[in-house]
């Protein structure tokens, strides 16, 4: 007769765990979850989840409630980062807490909350008129003077708006795989398409005087000083110059480029609530 893993005592025959324990354990981590999440948005510090926790815990054991801590916390700081600009207090504080539990970036968990929290405490510092400084080595060569201040490494969709032979017209069904942007299913023709169209896949860094996208088949230097109107996008950023067709880029987003070639982005995250005030305020800044 084998002990239930969950409290130790004899499960019986046949029986690894006790059904009241697993259910005990499993409404337990909910509950954590929830005052993990909160103590985060209501401002709580360390020291107030360590003591708010044992007793909800109760003899519940730890290993069956610390990714419920985990959950909690990068859900409360993603919703910390995007109800206001984190101050550089605030983003000390959060980080200790997320250190202490072990959060911090990791994908296959979908745990992007302190992703939220360093773009949310940059835009805190440029409304402040303070430059964020990134600290990797620029992707782009830059001027003299010009300072880096936001660049990813991943796949961001750049498009515009225009009218296209793309050699293949659809009789069948269109999927949205990014805002504005549309794989399709069905029979194929030869027809000319017109709207929102891909045009290339590549990197894209923000400075102080300019936004650079280096993909395989253009290179863009857009001098901040000349956009005249940002477009906000759920999951990129419209940028629209004094000439020419505006300019969208999608940040995390898959697509279907014109030619047939697909971008497969295997997680996807929003970040147009964060491009889109970051940019506008480095560019008012150059304005003032």
């Amino acid at each position: 007769m084998g002990l239930c893993e969950y409290c130790d005592q004899k499960a019986g025959f046949f029986q690894s765990v006790h059904p009241a324990c697993v259910a005990k354990a499993n409404s337990t981590a909910e509950t954590v979850k929830t005052f993990v999440t909160k103590t985060i948005v209501d401002g709580g510090s360390l020291a107030d989840i360590q003591l708010g926790l044992p007793p909800i815990i109760g003899n519940v054991k730890e290993q069956y409630v610390h990714e419920a801590i985990q959950n909690g916390l990068n859900e409360g700081v993603g919703q910390v980062a995007r109800k206001a600009p984190v101050s550089g207090d605030d983003f000390t504080r959060i980080e200790a807490i997320m250190t202490a539990y072990g959060v911090k970036t990791e994908i296959s968990k979908r745990w992007f909350g302190f992703i939220a929290l360093c773009q949310s405490n940059m835009l805190h510092q440029v409304l402040n008129s303070i430059l964020p400084a990134w600290q990797d080595p620029p992707l782009f060569n830059l001027r003299h003077g010009e300072v880096l201040c936001y660049q990813t490494g991943r796949t961001v969709v750049y498009a515009e708006e225009k009218t296209v032979s793309t050699g293949r017209g659809y009789g069948g069904v269109s999927l949205p795989v990014g805002h504005g942007i549309y794989a399709h299913l069905g029979e194929s023709k030869p027809q000319k398409v017109s709207g929102l169209i891909p045009l290339d896949a590549g990197q894209v860094a923000i400075t102080s005087e300019n936004f650079y996208f280096a993909g395989q088949k253009s290179t863009l230097q857009i001098p901040l000083r000349n956009v005249i109107r940002y477009q906000p996008y759920l999951d990129g950023i419209g940028i629209c110059e004094s000439h020419g067709a505006p300019k969208v880029f999608t940040f995390n987003q898959s697509c279907q480029f014109p030619d047939g070639r697909y971008l497969t982005v295997d997680v996807q995250w929003d970040s147009g609530w964060f491009l889109y005030p970051f940019l506008t305020a480095l560019t008012n800044r150059l304005n003032v």
